[in-house]
């Protein structure tokens, strides 16, 4: 009877453990595996040199931030690719709901309707999703992008550009 009163003790032990963990990566925060060049420039701000990319960087994912939609301009946001949804992309957030954003290559000026944002590399990448500037969904967003984890000696927080040189605010 002991050995079954220790099996069930250690079967509680793990699905609380459980649980709390899956919680906690919902809810609170996660990590976000991220590759290709796409996301270097909002992630490793002030070099050009995407040639390496960032294949198998991991960043630190806080989605507190997703309960009241509280973004600001310049946070690097973490989103499910519109093109690949089993792809993670990172980009500058530059514009929030209600802001006027200048199409570029026209003489257009954009309202970012309620439920989404304008997302852009800093630094333009060939080919890349992130070069090209977006109006995604806020309900793709997963979370702020804060630090930088692996590798080890890239290790860093993530800073958000205090510059958003496109978006005209509504206030």
């Amino acid at each position: 009877m002991g050995a079954w009163n220790a099996v069930w003790q250690n079967t509680k032990r793990i699905c609380t453990f459980g649980l709390i963990a899956v919680t906690v990566n919902d809810r609170y925060a996660t990590f976000a595996r991220v590759q290709g060049s796409a996301a270097h420039s909002a992630i490793a701000p002030g070099t050009t040199d995407t040639s390496a990319g960032l294949s198998g960087d991991v960043v630190f994912v806080e989605k507190i931030c997703l309960e009241k939609l509280n973004f600001s301009r310049g946070d690097v946001v973490v989103y499910r690719s519109c093109r690949k949804p089993n792809q993670t992309c990172v980009m500058r957030l530059t514009a929030l709901p209600g802001d006027w954003i200048p199409v570029p290559e026209s003489n257009e000026t954009l309202k970012i309707p309620m439920g989404h944002c304008w997302v852009e590399s800093d630094i333009p990448v060939p080919g890349a999703e992130s070069s090209e500037m977006l109006q995604i969904s806020l309900a793709i967003v997963r979370g702020r992008a804060t630090h930088r984890v692996w590798p080890l000696n890239k290790f860093g927080k993530i800073e958000r550009s205090t510059i958003v040189r496109r978006a005209l605010h509504h206030r």
